[in-house]
């Protein structure tokens, strides 16, 4: 038996999806309806499972369709406009949806940021060219110019060291800076251009800003956590990589890098804690998607600290056959390596990496390389 709100929800739900059925046709050839969790939480700069908890418990609108098979999912940027506008959450104004005036930007914007998050250079590459095609169809678009910003500042940092990716990451996001002052992904995205530029005092300030402008902002908390961690500034790390592991509990990389940042600091019981975490979210994520290649090089070196030594290595197997040549693979194994105590492994990734570019800052402060620093090549190869 249902309540009388329960069912007064329902009948809400129930009218609110046949006015949608009628309006569908229309909808979808205006491009302002969005198709399914990936795009919807997109739209509204949030994860997954934040924009499905949000539709259970504060009646986002969300319509299903049903099919012989299979349901589709869809919302319409109008409406989740409205229930933005009517949300009363502290400061729910500071952060609004990306609006452009060409909805093939957008969809641009949305897979481009989908391959960033794979943090591959390919990926990063194909992501940046969706970044720049979108402000061609929309110059005024600033999420696109962000996401041009953080591809060239990551390229940058670990696999092409050139002054034209360091002139894209720092003139990008002072465009995106520029074009939405109060976005807190244009915040962010400059705050990552001044890491990479090691103007860390400025990027520490931009982060903070960020973080005032949109406190839900994962990527705030994750990526202050990462220059904290290029810096050796373990302690710092932590309360920015926590806040990002609470916002996102689907999220995999934010616990790794916790991980890390405790072994740094000696706090072997809570680098265990935050691996095993880790090592959990992982293989969540490989079930849906076997090919994540950061899931398997990640969790096998949260594997390797919490005593897992044969997963580990079967993991750092699988990433090395989907992309052995990527440095971002190539260095995450050689750490295994060096955890494993397999120096003569480690020191072979790790030349191939320093050749490819990657930011010898990091390799300095990473912790996981603890066990051959008293060797002459590690040193040489880091000076």
């Amino acid at each position: 038996m249902i309540s009388r709100a329960q069912a007064t929800l329902c009948v809400k739900a129930a009218c609110r999806s046949l006015s949608y059925m009628k309006s569908n046709t229309d909808s979808a050839q205006r491009g302002d309806a969005l198709r399914g969790w990936k795009q919807i939480a997109a739209y509204l700069h949030r994860d997954v499972r934040t924009a499905q908890r949000w539709e259970r418990q504060e009646e986002l609108p969300v319509h299903r369709q049903r099919h012989r098979k299979q349901g589709t999912v869809l919302a319409q940027r109008v409406e989740l406009d409205e229930w933005l506008a009517r949300r009363t959450v502290p400061r729910a104004d500071a952060q609004r949806p990306f609006h452009t005036r060409d909805p093939r930007a957008y969809e641009l914007y949305v897979k481009g940021r989908q391959l960033f998050d794979q943090f591959r250079r390919k990926n990063f590459e194909r992501a940046r060219d969706m970044f720049e095609h979108a402000t061609r169809l929309d110059a005024k678009f600033a999420p696109a110019y962000a996401g041009i910003a953080d591809c060239s500042s990551y390229l940058y940092l670990y696999w092409e060291p050139t002054t034209e990716n360091l002139r894209l990451a720092d003139s990008a996001s002072r465009t995106a800076l520029a074009l939405s002052p109060d976005l807190a992904e244009a915040q962010v995205s400059r705050a990552v251009a001044l890491s990479t530029l090691r103007n860390y005092p400025e990027a520490e300030a931009m982060f903070r800003t960020a973080v005032d402008n949109d406190p839900d902002s994962f990527e705030a908390r994750y990526f202050h956590g990462r220059a904290c961690l290029a810096q050796g500034k373990y302690a710092e790390a932590i309360e920015p990589l926590r806040a990002a592991c609470a916002l996102r509990d689907d999220d995999y990389q934010s616990r790794a890098l916790l991980g890390l940042a405790y072994v740094g600091l000696g706090r072997r019981a809570a680098a265990m804690r935050a691996c095993t975490q880790a090592v959990e979210v992982a293989r969540q994520q490989l079930s849906m998607n076997p090919v994540d290649a950061r899931a398997l090089y990640l969790g096998a070196g949260c594997l390797a600290r919490i005593g897992r030594r044969r997963t580990a290595l079967a993991w750092a197997a699988r990433a090395l056959d989907l992309d052995g040549k990527d440095s971002a693979v190539l260095y995450n194994v050689g750490c295994l390596y060096a955890l494993l105590g397999r120096r003569t492994d480690a020191l072979r990734c790790l030349r191939k990496v320093v050749r490819s570019g990657w930011r010898k800052e990091w390799i300095r402060h990473d912790p996981d390389w603890a066990a051959l620093r008293d060797l002459k090549e590690f040193v040489a190869l880091v000076s």
